[in-house]
């Protein structure tokens, strides 16, 4: 018989893909692990991780060496060094007690290289293998934070000195490349990014653009098979660096968890300017798209829900709807319709124990009845929207149009002043922060500078979302325009289309919040939920507006119209049922 062939099992990984591509990290080390399997006189077998971090990422191959070394298969692990298999002193310790130990594995290292047999190993050569890991591990974390040091200093000279968009590493978002560690446009990329934007605003849903994307054979940033997943997509829609605020949570590892998972302490927040390719406007106006269609799937719902996408319950959670067919105990068919609270829901999905008061939910078709007629006589009484006024009102709307996208650009400018404001004081605070952990003697004057400009940074962001707000506003006059055209001859409704209520009711609405209202029970002693109240917001100021003629002797006669007010209380109501089952 032969001699028994034995194997070198050599585990190669790399922190980063720019590792992996640029540095051929992983072509030293196999070609190492060539030389030592030949010193050996073993045949080699390679578990290449590649590009894979040790802390926050599942390995494959790490998973497929503890198998072999279970199944007796792997005896001979070769590593360049130790930090390449473990996260750290702790996980090398359990390497040797539960996997080397047990199984008389030899681990070795290097390029000469060094054996470490553990079976039978004495106490003494126990402790400096664990010394050795422990020395690693302090060795990592001293590299991993002057990594982050290095990173904190070119944000302070490249973005304060130079103002440049500085790129701090790891896969580039879709859109941009990074050339000499800088941000940059990818001009063919952006403009796909560009194209899924307008294809949201145009009705495409995310399906649709993961087929187009796929069918035009567009790569995606990191999926193997090279095809979109509209969870990416998604992503990509929310992700506010397109509009050029980019932010970045510099984090440490300070220890693990039970289940062996990464325990990371922020070290701040930090936003900066890297090149625009989605205005902000445009951006927001995708995000409310979002949630609308998100809201509109929710639940795989089948049935039509006239209100639920206005709805709003009193403790800021979105108002749900519900339809169920039952028989009854007397074998008629049931159908039960309604409105509630999401609260509930939201608490069991992620735990945040919301507290509403609204225990009750509403019959959904009395209460659609309800704010269909209330809208309508707010909107027959109202005198910007009486027809001997309309005509004055369409008139304007197409130089209303022309002020709106004039504004848009004015505020658009106006942001991106903000945004270099922003990127400018993150900069001289990350400065700070690098030279008060360098040096000792400026940390008493550095906490006061920082200090200085986080206060002037929450002014700027105040700013910054103030101006957002201006830019939605105009989104909404645009949609209140677009609403007069089409509503604004008659104000009549098809009641028997709940579609056409629908539209006309969001054209008139931003939200209707709905409010517990409570009442002493029969025992007199103790107050319950006896019904709701409901407010209505309105976009434009409707609500008891009036006319005042100013001059009759004119033909026609001259007037104004005397503003209104957004906001409309109902008094309390009765279309409720109890959300918890009688006995």
């Amino acid at each position: 018989m032969g001699k028994k062939t034995e194997y070198l099992d050599a585990y190669i990984r790399v922190s980063t893909a720019s590792q992996k591509k640029d540095g051929n990290s992983l072509v030293v080390q196999q070609r190492l692990a060539e030389s030592v399997a030949k010193k050996l006189g073993m045949e080699l077998r390679i578990h290449s991780e590649g590009a894979r971090s040790s802390t926050t990422q599942y390995r494959d191959e790490l998973a497929q060496i503890k198998d072999g070394i279970r199944d007796k298969t792997i005896k001979n692990i070769w590593v360049q060094d130790r930090s390449r298999i473990f996260r750290d002193d702790l996980e090398s310790l359990l390497f040797r007690k539960q996997w080397a130990a047990p199984y008389n594995v030899v681990l070795y290292e290097g390029e000469l290289p060094h054996e470490i047999n553990f079976k039978n190993m004495t106490p003494h050569e126990e402790l400096i293998y664990d010394i050795i890991s422990k020395v690693q591990d302090v060795e990592n974390k001293e590299r991993s934070l002057k990594s982050k040091r290095g990173k904190f200093h070119r944000l302070a000279v490249d973005g304060v000195e130079r103002q440049k968009p500085v790129y701090l590493g790891g896969t580039p978002l879709f859109g941009y490349k990074n050339v000499s560690k800088e941000w940059k446009v990818d001009r063919e990329k952006s403009k796909w990014v560009k194209w899924m934007f307008n294809s949201i605003e145009s009705g495409m849903s995310i399906k649709q653009i993961k087929d187009t994307l796929d069918r035009n054979d567009v790569p995606p940033a990191r999926t193997k098979s090279g095809l979109w997943n509209t969870t990416t997509i998604r992503l990509m829609l929310q992700n506010k660096s397109y509009t050029g605020l980019h932010t970045v949570r510099p984090k440490n590892k300070i220890g693990i968890d039970e289940n062996r998972k990464p325990i990371y302490e922020y070290i701040g927040e930090y936003t900066y300017k890297i090149p625009t390719i989605i205005k902000t406007g445009q951006f927001n106006r995708v995000q409310k798209l979002i949630e609308h269609n998100r809201k509109n799937h929710s639940n795989n719902k089948q049935h039509f829900s006239l209100l639920e996408d206005i709805l709003v319950c009193e403790c800021g959670t979105h108002i749900g709807s519900h339809e169920k067919n039952t028989t009854s105990s007397l074998g008629y068919a049931v159908n039960t319709r309604k409105y509630y609270c999401m609260s509930k829901n939201y608490d069991w999905r992620d735990g945040k124990g919301r507290e509403c008061k609204n225990k009750m939910s509403l019959q959904m078709d009395k209460t659609n009845e309800y704010v269909l007629n209330r809208v309508l006589d707010i909107a027959s009484q109202s005198s910007v929207l009486k027809s001997k006024f309309k005509k004055e009102v369409l008139d304007e709307v197409f130089d209303k149009r022309r002020d709106v996208k004039e504004t848009e650009k004015k505020l658009e400018k106006k942001l991106e002043r903000i945004q270099r404001e922003i990127d400018d004081i993150e900069h001289h605070i990350a400065h700070a922060t690098v030279e008060m952990s360098l040096n000792e003697d400026y940390r008493s004057i550095g906490s006061k500078v920082v200090s200085s400009y986080a206060a002037r940074l929450e002014d700027c962001k105040k700013g910054y979302e103030e101006t957002e707000q201006e830019i939605e506003s105009l989104f909404e006059e645009v949609k209140w325009f677009d609403w007069m055209e089409k509503f604004g001859e008659t104000l009549r409704v098809d009641t028997s289309s709940e579609a056409k209520q629908k539209e006309f009711l969001r054209g008139l609405l931003s939200k209707i919040v709905v409010k517990s209202e409570f009442g002493y029970g029969r025992d007199k002693t103790k107050e319950i939920q006896r019904g709701h109240s409901l407010e209505f917001h309105y976009k434009m100021k409707i609500v008891d507006d009036g006319f005042e003629w100013t001059d009759k002797t004119t033909t026609p006669w001259s007037g104004k119209v005397l503003e209104g007010k957004r906001v409309d209380k109902s008094d309390a109501q009765r279309f409720v049922s109890s959300r918890k089952k009688k006995v």
